[in-house]
């Protein structure tokens, strides 16, 4: 009787294992495939059409209150708020900043809030994408907008709430 417990305890978490090793190829599958798609879209200046990103990140030049510039690059997932700068290129917390492509120079200031800048995205099947987020600094509000649909990205995206009323300026 112990033998057949044993054996029948055995069988079940051999299932469980197998179980948990499938969910874990799953979501190890979705990440692969979120990574993927992440490195599938291109990501443009709106003026000059010249690529943005490079790697896993989107490179711009910045501008702080003080009138500094530095590199910020920010990470391709739409709702990723991760920056990365040198640490001595000084950003505050809720700090308006100007955002410039590094090719043409021009500002990359949205035509729908003063608050937002604006950049092109292709995704991978091409499709062309305005995506705006905000320009100040901690603050989570990004729109991917493509006619007249509107995708809102982040706790703060209510903040501009306008921008949803009136898609096409």
């Amino acid at each position: 009787l112990v033998f057949v417990l044993v054996h029948i305890s055995i069988k079940v978490l051999l299932a469980i294992f197998q179980k948990i090793n499938s969910t874990r190829s799953l979501l190890c599958c979705n990440l692969v495939s979120q990574i993927i798609k992440a490195m599938a879209t291109d990501f443009k200046c709106p003026h000059c059409a010249n690529l943005l990103n490079v790697g896993q990140n989107i490179v711009f030049t910045a501008r702080n209150k003080w009138g500094k510039e530095g590199l910020i690059m920010l990470h391709p997932e739409i709702g990723n708020y991760t920056v990365l700068k040198h640490p001595n290129f000084e950003v505050h917390e809720g700090e308006l900043l100007e955002f410039y492509c590094l090719y043409c120079n021009k500002q990359l200031l949205s035509d729908r809030n003063k608050n937002l800048a604006k950049i092109l995205m292709h995704d991978e099947n091409n499709q062309e994408y305005e995506i705006h987020f905000s320009r100040i600094a901690g603050q989570h509000s990004t729109y991917k907008i493509i006619g007249e649909t509107v995708e809102i990205f982040g706790e703060n995206a209510i903040d501009y709430f306008d921008l949803l009323n009136d898609v096409n300026p």
